[in-house]
């Protein structure tokens, strides 16, 4: 019996130091994924990092852990009872557009989300599953009015040298799986048929910001009008940036309905909760640059 006792004492112990050796190494490859200086040592890191968070996510380390190990290195959004959570994080593989991983708790069932789609125009006529995912960091997510199983999501994508996009979608929660895309954002046209999208797409130039997000005190998604203008980066061509304006969709019997413009007045900056991604003082995943 004392010998039982001190197997299973020392299986304990060792699967301890196991998940506190996980834990660590996530944290180091974590580091090196998004802050080493040489593109191949963040990928390298980044395989690393990504088996490692296999671990944590199949082996449940994050209910003792709380999210620590990884909340600098990812982002992670949930619905207000964390039954719905997803996690997504970027790595740079010297490429574009750049590598995109997550995964979807779905009532602590993990799902994990395999980018093997392109975030371009044809993808806002799309529907995706976690197998055909495009990819991206969500950095809000809020419930869909009158459906307690969909979700507004709000993400962000480096789908160029030269350009990035932001992405409005909807995330469709089921028994057994999860769908990204509604027929939800609407352009109405009364002298022919409305534009009917399964997401918004925001792509502008990579060397400026541009908000697009939930707005609370109006009730609506707001985000920058864009104009085209001559890239700045050498090499870079026409590009798109923030003009002061703001376009918008406001919810309209189960649907977002395009509004060309919100306010009258010309901002240097949106009227809106400050939010991650939208602040240059910020990296791509929130963090307060030194």
């Amino acid at each position: 019996m004392k010998s039982l006792f001190h197997i299973v004492s020392l299986c304990i112990v060792c699967s301890t130091g196991f998940s506190q050796e996980t834990l660590n190494d996530l944290k180091f490859y974590g580091d090196v994924m998004i802050n080493a200086f040489e593109s191949e040592h963040r990928a390298r890191a980044g395989e690393r990092f990504e088996s490692l968070i296999d671990t944590y996510i199949t082996e449940k380390l994050y209910q003792n852990d709380s999210w620590s190990s990884i909340k600098n290195y990812t982002r992670l959004v949930a619905n207000k009872d964390s039954s719905v959570i997803l996690l997504t994080w970027q790595k740079d593989i010297g490429s574009h557009p750049l590598s995109y991983g997550g995964y979807a708790l779905i009532n602590d069932k993990a799902i994990p989300l395999t980018q093997s789609s392109l975030l371009d125009r044809d993808a806002e006529y799309m529907q995706y599953g976690h197998s055909d995912w495009y990819g991206a960091l969500y950095y809000n997510m809020r419930p869909l009015k009158g459906d307690k199983s969909s979700y507004l999501l709000f993400g962000y994508q480096q789908n160029g040298k030269f350009d990035k996009t932001k992405v409005a979608d909807v995330l469709i929660v089921k028994e057994e799986s999860i769908q990204f895309g509604g027929e939800h954002f609407v352009t109405e046209n009364p002298e022919s048929r409305d534009d009917i999208k399964s997401r918004k797409l925001l792509t502008y130039s990579s060397d400026t910001n541009a908000s697009f997000n939930y707005n609370e005190a109006l009730d609506m998604i707001i985000f920058d009008h864009l104009m085209p203008r001559m890239g700045q980066q050498e090499s870079q061509g026409s590009t798109y940036v923030p003009d002061g304006t703001y376009e918008g969709y406001e919810w309209k019997n189960g649907r977002f309905v395009y509004q060309a413009k919100i306010f009258d007045h010309i901002y240097e900056s949106a009227p809106r909760p400050e939010a991650i991604l939208d602040n240059d003082k910020k990296d791509i995943l929130g963090r307060s640059k030194n």
